[in-house]
């Protein structure tokens, strides 16, 4: 099976090369799980049953993508071979992709590590899949108001993630103590406050506000499972996903962007704004398969932050769901513009002479706008 399995692999990887090379159809990353997420085999589970390694699933609200990034980093810094979804195609068809593009590199050996991350609504599909007699650690960094078309609420999303977990007897639950800590399966390990945590937000030059400050106390938890020592000099080379406070220049226009994608990360990311001198916002929001198509945790953001940070600032909308946003800033009179999209937004911030924007921006739009800028 696994070498059908690596035939599979090596002839999607052929495909993605065709598609993105000769045909110029998008980036190709999730192609692969796409098709095979079509078919009525449980790909996914075939793969998890062939590639033996330390299985580390990582989910939550806020950070997944950073928090994922980061442990592979201190992983492979210590010589350990990692295979991980390491761009947030958190989805199934994503995960599935991530066994695909990296398949043929563990040929001769298995991989010391797998670190998936996975969308908080998709952990029950995954652990379906998983081998119910392999030992895995789940991380779940946070759980607040997300869309609820994808998720639901939230109690709801917990009682699905517990009803998966009872079907298997060896796993780490790491978990943070909040309001719905009591409401997981026994026994989960309970994140405490490491006293790493302020050298390591030193190191990295983690922003105020950020999820990443919380959740090096859940990768210092799992490291402390593993028993595994960080090596803290290899952190200075570590670097953030994109999108991630990353800059950008474009027709000598600057561009600092943050995802943005529910209420916490909006809020987190305006107060961050407060500190910044940024005249122009662009909110870009649009409702893609990543993003659902929800969009009233829009009236779950702070108010006052929103009313404060934004005063005296000029804001402007681009996206699928820009107009929702600009309806939701009128009620609050604040003044908007609406863009549309991304391109007349680069045309009219070059004609206007801008010199710097500050980007709040979901997850598709994030990625859309890190393309046009790379």
């Amino acid at each position: 099976m696994k070498i059908i399995l690596y035939i599979i692999s090596y002839f999607f990887i052929f495909i993605k090369i065709l598609k993105v090379n000769l045909l110029q159809w998008g980036d190709g990353d999730t192609f692969a799980g796409y098709i095979l997420e079509k078919t009525q085999i449980d790909f996914l589970s075939l793969f998890f049953k062939s590639v033996n390694s330390n299985y580390i699933f990582v989910t939550g609200t806020n950070g997944k993508t950073s928090t994922v990034s980061l442990i592979n980093h201190i992983l492979k810094s210590q010589n350990y071979s990692v295979l991980s979804n390491s761009t947030g195609s958190n989805l199934k068809r994503g995960i599935l992709s991530a066994f695909i593009n990296n398949l043929p590199k563990f040929y001769s050996k298995n991989p010391d590590f797998c670190v998936l991350e996975v969308d908080e609504a998709s952990v029950p599909l995954i652990l379906k899949s998983f081998p119910k007699n392999k030992i895995f650690s789940l991380m779940v960094l946070n759980l607040s108001r997300d869309q609820l078309d994808r998720y639901g609420e939230i109690d709801t999303l917990v009682v699905e993630i517990n009803k998966s977990l009872k079907f298997f007897k060896n796993y780490n639950l790491i978990l943070n103590k909040g309001p719905f800590f009591k409401h997981f399966v026994a026994n989960p390990i309970l994140v405490k406050k490491h006293i790493l945590n302020n050298n390591l937000q030193n190191i990295l030059k983690i922003k105020q506000y950020s999820h990443l400050s919380t959740n090096l106390d859940f990768i210092l938890t799992l490291f402390d499972i593993l028993n595994i020592k960080i090596n803290l000099s290899s952190l200075s080379e570590f670097s953030f996903v994109a999108g991630r406070g990353s800059l950008y220049k474009k027709n000598n226009v600057s561009y600092e962007i943050h995802l943005t994608k529910n209420p916490v990360s909006f809020d987190n990311n305006l107060l961050y704004l407060s500190g910044k001198e940024y005249e122009n916002i662009l909110i870009f929001v649009n409702d893609n398969i990543p993003d659902g198509r929800d969009v009233s945790w829009f009236y779950d953001i702070n108010y006052s932050y929103l009313k404060k940070i934004l005063k005296n600032k000029s804001v402007y909308l681009a996206g699928t769901r820009s107009y929702d946003f600009y309806n939701f800033l009128n009620i609050l009179n604040i003044e908007s513009f609406n863009l549309f999209n991304l391109d007349n937004s680069f045309d009219f911030f070059k004609k206007t002479g801008a010199k710097k924007i500050f980007v709040l921006s979901n997850y598709s739009a994030t990625m859309e706008i890190v393309k046009c800028l790379k």
